[in-house]
């Protein structure tokens, strides 16, 4: 039978000390992982974005693996051990192969038992309410919580479930996984992927060495033959042990096993070139019709309002201040010049877009700046004319929802528009005109001061502007529910 954990349940809380000596479960200090990891952590896999991605310590008789929130993908394959058999069959639903490295946790559901399995819209098992449960999406990603739906849905692909969880949003599950439990899988609430395995009477804190470093949610996932394997060229080329023994590539187990393989990001396309940061790139730079286009990596930044700030990573300084009567604006849910029906608007709230502003969007709009529209439809809007003489500024997303940025430093806005347009804008509008005395175009912090994107230096932009702070998108997460309703950040952080 399923075990259903109440909303009310609370972790186990044991005296401190066994009578005949040896620590509980309650004492084990909190070993939770950083990236770059430190405090005893020891890297295990690194890469040329992130650095470490993997790394590995031992408490209380069981030994840990954490993965980076950022740098890999996951899938589940049911039906093999191994990626290849000797016969050269292959597990169902297996993942693309890939000339990357790779890392295997090798599952057995017959140590374990199952709730419900769901492969590839094959319901092998139904998933049962309230299990613990591993879901993944068709690209990869990875939640964990207890199973709220009735049944599988879009984006869900595939869902694995374990009687009992042995930590619920955050909190450590009374009792003890099954004698034969001898790994488990968990996720932090930062995204870390976190693998646990023991041997003997360790297997009796695999819950409370998860819950020590971080996870949110976790389950069993294997018995004895339990094994993480690291594969430099991928999955297809050879792997080392890091924890269990080496597995046989002929063996085979119902309960299939995890593959993680690296995350990789959008491509840039051509007449794109990466603009680095030292923890990466943050955007992409074109220059196809006379204005120069920035692309932002939309899977690292977001745009919110206000001057430059302390977490702001790029800087948009607009200059001057909206035209009365024409571009209206909002600021901490003010309306400070009105806002004109139907006019393109730059709203950033709990997700920022750009929309056709109607009376209904002030309460999704707590900042708000109408402009020129410069593109609309993915073309240059009719009528769009006029130089200035000073740079001028516009903003635009494109179909796949990512942040352009643009600045033709003539004013000439024609050549803007299509500047935004080549690059691949749907919708974009004008963000201002530079005035005398204030910087305005893009910026990036270097340091303890800012640069310019096209050149120039200050210690600090001032001026009313939008700056684009720094998100994490990890590919895993710990979920509250999995029935996803809209695109709410605070609930499901995979949300575009």
């Amino acid at each position: 039978p399923v075990t259903k954990i109440r909303p009310g349940s609370e972790p186990a809380s044991p005296p401190t000390r066994r009578p005949g000596g040896g620590v509980y479960a309650a004492d084990l200090p909190r070993i939770v992982p950083t990236w770059p990891p430190d405090g005893g952590w020891a890297p295990v896999a690194h890469d040329p974005e992130h650095g470490v991605v993997a790394a590995r310590r031992a408490l209380a008789g069981v030994q840990v693996l954490a993965f980076h929130p950022e740098a890999w993908t996951s899938r589940y394959v049911w039906g093999a051990a191994a990626p290849q058999a000797a016969d050269g069959a292959w597990g169902l639903g297996r993942p693309p192969a890939a000339a990357a490295q790779a890392v295997r946790f090798t599952l057995s559901a017959d140590a374990v038992g199952d709730a419900g399995l769901w492969v590839s819209g094959d319901a092998v098992r139904p998933l049962q309410p309230g299990a613990g449960t591993v879901a993944w999406t068709a690209d990869g990603r990875m939640a964990m919580g207890q199973w709220d739906l009735p049944g599988v849905a879009a984006p869900w692909a595939t869902g694995l479930q374990r009687p009992t969880p042995l930590v619920v949003a955050g909190r450590r599950m009374p009792g003890a996984p099954d004698a034969r439990a001898a790994a488990a899988l968990g996720v932090g609430a930062d995204g870390t992927v976190l693998y646990a395995q023991a041997e003997g009477m360790g297997v009796r804190q695999l819950g409370a060495v998860l819950h020590a470093a971080g996870a949110q949610s976790a389950v069993t996932v294997a018995g004895p033959q339990a094994s993480a394997t690291h594969h430099p060229a991928g999955l297809q080329g050879p792997g080392a042990p890091v924890l269990g023994p080496a597995v046989s590539r002929s063996g085979v187990s119902a309960g299939g096993y995890v593959a993680l393989s690296p995350a990789r990001g959008r491509a840039l396309g051509d007449g794109w070139r990466p603009v680095a940061r030292p923890d990466g790139r943050i955007a992409a730079r074109r220059a196809p019709a006379g204005a120069a286009v920035w692309r932002l990596d939309d899977q690292r930044l977001r745009p919110a309002p206000g001057l430059a700030a302390d977490d702001a990573v790029v800087w948009v300084a607009p200059g001057g201040a909206p035209v009365p009567g024409f571009e209206g604006q909002r600021t901490g849910g003010e309306t400070r010049q009105p806002m004109r029906a139907q006019a393109l608007t730059l709203c950033l709230g709990a997700q920022p877009r750009l929309l056709r502003w109607v009376a209904d969007d002030a309460a999704r709009c707590p900042w708000a700046r109408q402009g020129l529209t410069l593109v609309a439809g993915g073309a240059p809007a009719p009528g769009v004319q006029g130089q200035s003489g000073s740079p001028v500024i516009g903003l635009g997303r494109d179909s796949a929802g990512r942040w352009l940025l643009a600045v033709e430093p003539t004013g000439d806005r024609a050549v803007l528009a299509a500047s935004l347009a080549e690059a691949g804008a749907i919708d974009a509008l004008r963000l201002g005109e530079a005035v005398p005395g204030a910087p305005a175009g893009l910026w990036r912090r270097v340091g303890g001061g800012w640069q310019g994107l096209s050149g120039g230096s200050a210690p600090a932009p001032a001026g009313e502007g939008v700056r684009f702070i720094a998100t994490p998108r990890p590919r895993a997460r710990a979920v509250s529910g999995f029935d996803r309703t809209g695109c709410d950040p605070a609930r499901w952080l995979f949300c575009d």
